[in-house]
């Protein structure tokens, strides 16, 4: 998979088509629809000034930085209150039908439901991530100034119960002027399951932090050219990590290796289909029975092989090729790689742009040609975008038995 999506990058160079890379933390928010709004949350001086909805074509812009635990400037929290009773559950789908019902009345009625508060231990975990831990990962890239604007805007609001109190005394005012009363219902109350435990039973609420400071200077960090800003920051700091790298290490296409503890990225395909790519991660428990479990053990090897090759020992080299499972071995896809392969030539790094790993029990149903010891080479049709399932499917029904 990785050597298909890379011919790819390829070939959208050779047509000059233009793509955005991004930093492997800064990751799209998710999708806004009707029952999934996201807020914007527009701060000044230690208050909220003003809350909004972001438009669902604006969200396919937005990017947060962090995990699925925390992140920054957009993020997941959760509705202020939570209201359990089934009398108060359906008067608020009322109000939320029936908006022009709104009076001093009403909103009497609803400040009495706010007697549990939602942001309980559990959520407030989750909050110091967003709101501390990860604004201070970010501070190496608060040399790009709406950055470090935004995160000494956010500073005061560490404190949860001090957002709380700020989103709930904005919500209150909408309510009072009548002005977009769903946007301040959905901030204030959460529906939640009586026969749930609260701190498990809070809800989501995904929300933007902006500025009027941003605003005001023309980029506000709920827009496009805040997103794409900070993330050439961040590309251009990770650059510059790679190439302090000591080992001087590059992967299979000469890009600068770089030790990283997580779990490749998914890659979304066409029709809706995601992708996630393997590595040598060691929370991959699964894994663990290899005895291969960091990357960084997987380029010291491929290091090794490398040295190896420059003392001309393709001959066992074959025997060196490890993979992931013992009962796979290397296919070459590439006719001219395999001769060259069979008369003890070839080079390492080829032979991993242009094999592809086969279970061992197929090599005699799929007519696998053995080349150099463990390594074979395929001979039934193989094609860029399939891969070698062109070939299976094309043989017919039979390599399958």
């Amino acid at each position: 998979m990785i050597n298909e999506l890379y011919d790819l990058s390829e070939a959208l160079k050779t047509a000059q088509i233009q793509t955005q890379n991004w930093h492997r933390k800064y990751r799209p928010i998710p999708n806004i629809r009707g029952n999934a709004p996201c807020v914007r949350i527009v701060i000044s001086d230690g208050r909220v000034v003003r809350i909004s909805d972001v438009d669902a074509s604006l969200g396919q812009i937005l990017r947060k930085y962090g995990s699925n635990q925390g992140s920054y400037p957009c993020m997941n929290l959760a509705p202020l209150y939570r209201i359990t009773d089934g009398t108060a559950k359906k008067e608020l789908a009322d109000i939320r039908d029936h908006p022009e019902r709104i009076d001093n009345i009403c909103i009497s009625r609803m400040r009495a439901w706010c007697t549990e508060n939602n942001w309980g231990k559990k959520f407030q975990g989750k909050y110091k991530i967003s709101m501390q831990n990860t604004p201070d990962e970010l501070l190496p890239a608060a040399g790009y100034q709406p950055l470090q604007i935004l995160l000494e805007e956010t500073k005061p609001f560490v404190d949860a119960p001090h957002l709380h109190a700020e989103l709930e005394r904005i919500a209150w005012e909408m309510l009072e002027r009548r002005e977009h009363t769903s946007l301040a219902l959905t901030v204030l109350f959460y529906q939640g399951k009586s026969d749930k435990r609260a701190d498990d039973d809070y809800g989501s609420l995904s929300v933007a932090f902006d500025s009027t400071k941003l605003i005001d200077s023309g980029i506000p960090a709920v827009s496009e050219k805040f997103v794409l800003g900070l993330n050439q920051h961040l590309m251009d700091i990770e650059s510059n990590i790679c190439a302090a790298d000591e080992d001087g290490l590059v992967d299979a296409f000469g890009i600068p290796f770089q030790v990283i503890e997580e779990p490749m990225p998914n890659v979304k395909l066409a029709g809706g289909f995601d992708v996630t790519l393997r590595t040598m991660f060691k929370e991959q428990h699964c894994q663990t029975r290899y005895g291969k479990i960091e990357n960084d053990r997987c380029m010291k090897k491929i290091k090794y092989l490398l040295e190896q090759e420059d003392l001309m020992q393709f001959q066992t080299l074959d025997r060196e090729f490890e993979v992931i499972d013992n009962d796979t071995v290397p296919a070459v896809v590439d006719a001219t790689l395999a001769k060259a392969i069979a008369s003890g030539k070839g080079d390492w790094s080829t032979l991993q742009k242009k094999s592809v790993s086969i279970r061992r029990a197929k090599v005699k149903p799929w007519n696998m040609k053995a080349i150099a010891g463990d390594v074979y080479q395929w001979t039934l049709g193989y094609d860029d975008f399939l891969g070698y399932m062109y070939g299976v499917l094309n043989a017919g029904g039979a390599v399958f038995c």
